[in-house]
């Protein structure tokens, strides 16, 4: 089936669309319909040194696209670093093993030609890990029992029946009977090539379209024939290819800046991951550009460093969102963090609660239910000293400077210590 866009991501190839290296900017990765991800080339030095907000906007990216019709191929590593591919909308873990040999594949697996090209194996994938993205799922379809879940007839298997690779798609669960969601995508993985990553890539290409993998090969005495006008006409494309590079280029950044500043949206209506993610670039234009994560997922969402105040090392941040209202038990939780932060560093951090309460309410019109809390909820607060900071007081901020309304990272945090409760504006 041809299809219009084929892109690379991690590797190059002459027959894709557009090739982006981890190291070089993203483009708007939502553009093409066939995504090639190659974590091959990706070492934990390359995913140490990568910035995360790329990262955790490539997962936005790449579970909208999954979900609405795109397909993405995920090549995985030849030998997989010591971490998480936390960037990808299904987790994959691996166990290491002797090199193996025996690779099966279902008949009519789409990828075959690639598949009967490796040669060898060394490691089994041991698990997918699908919980967020079908806790992504229900949240956005309360109504509907749908679930990610592998595609029958492509799967990838040594002698022993582990698992080396895997299709997956969205499906819905009614009275027993399982139906395709045909408007969703597809997330396959395949096991790491063992020929050159140029034979690798045009074989999984030709899977979409025509290309020279095809046809008859010129042979060699061919290439010296000269026809007239051949060199204009080549200097003429090699122009218009620099220019379309200079404007495509242009056009990416201003893309990227665009999806930077509406994702500040997200502070009013989003509840997992995506708003953990705008809350940490909300500080970032607040003057706060070292804020990051010091423990794993499911520890605090962000700290970030106080410098103005001598008393406190950090402002230990836990976002939650909400149909309705967020819990007492969110406050504690944020408390449960400063204390563990103290024993951790033998100084005091302040806890910093960012509710999104009310999420789907329109806003601003909900802003007197987006910053109610009980008594109880609050005596909580100023007894631990949490400040509570409703996201779309960080969205007004945001705003505000967007507009450029001069802001000083010190009297923002003097605010935030000073404050023991519900914080209705930050500038």
């Amino acid at each position: 089936m041809e299809v219009s866009k084929i892109w690379i991501l991690g590797n190059k190839h002459t027959h894709a669309d557009k090739s982006i290296l981890w190291d070089e900017p993203f483009p708007n990765l939502g553009d093409p319909d066939v995504l090639i991800v190659d974590l091959t080339p990706l070492t934990k030095e390359i995913l140490d040194r990568t910035d995360k907000d790329k990262l955790n906007q490539l997962y936005s990216i790449l579970r909208d696209k999954f979900l609405h019709g795109g397909t993405i191929i995920i090549l995985t590593p030849t030998e997989p670093p010591p971490v998480l591919y936390y960037f990808l909308p299904v987790i994959p873990s691996f166990t290491l093993v002797p090199d193996g040999f025996s690779i099966k594949s279902d008949p009519d697996h789409r990828f075959m030609s690639y598949l009967e090209a490796v040669k060898k194996f060394t490691f089994y994938i041991s698990n997918f890990d699908l919980d967020r993205i079908n806790f992504s799922l229900s949240s956005d379809y309360p109504n509907s029992n749908i679930r990610c879940m592998p595609v029958s007839d492509q799967g990838v298997a040594d002698n022993s029946g582990h698992r080396l690779g895997a299709t997956f798609s969205i499906f819905i669960q009614e009275n027993g009977v399982v139906t395709h969601v045909k408007e969703s995508g597809k997330l396959v993985f395949l096991p790491p090539y063992t020929e050159s990553s140029d034979d690798a890539l045009e074989k999984i290409i030709c899977r979409y379209r025509q290309t020279s993998a095809n046809k008859e090969p010129e042979p060699q005495w061919a290439a010296n024939i000269i026809l007239p006008s051949l060199n204009d006409i080549q200097n003429k494309i090699n122009a218009l290819e620099s220019k379309k590079k200079e404007l495509q280029t242009q056009a990416d950044t201003l893309t990227q800046e665009k999806q930077i500043l509406l994702d500040h949206k997200r502070l009013l209506y989003s509840k997992h991951s995506e708003l953990e993610d705008a809350v940490a670039n909300a500080f970032k234009v607040l003057g706060f550009p070292e804020i990051r994560k010091l423990r794993e997922q499911n520890f605090e969402d962000w700290v970030f460093d106080f410098e103005h105040e001598k008393d406190v090392k950090y402002g230990v941040i836990e976002v939650k969102g909400a149909d309705k209202r967020t819990k007492q038990n969110d406050i504690i939780q944020c408390s449960k963090w400063v204390d563990e932060r103290m024993e951790i560093d033998n100084k005091i951090s302040k806890g910093i609660f960012v509710p999104n309460q009310y999420c789907q309410m329109s806003y601003p019109k909900s802003s007197k239910d987006r910053k109610k809390f009980e008594s109880n909820e609050l005596d909580a607060a100023r007894m631990k000293r949490i400040c509570i900071i409703p996201s779309y007081v960080l969205f007004e901020a945001v705003k505000q400077i967007l507009e450029n309304k001069k802001h000083d990272r010190k009297e923002i945090e003097k605010k935030i210590f000073n404050s023991e409760g519900v914080l209705e504006m930050l500038l």
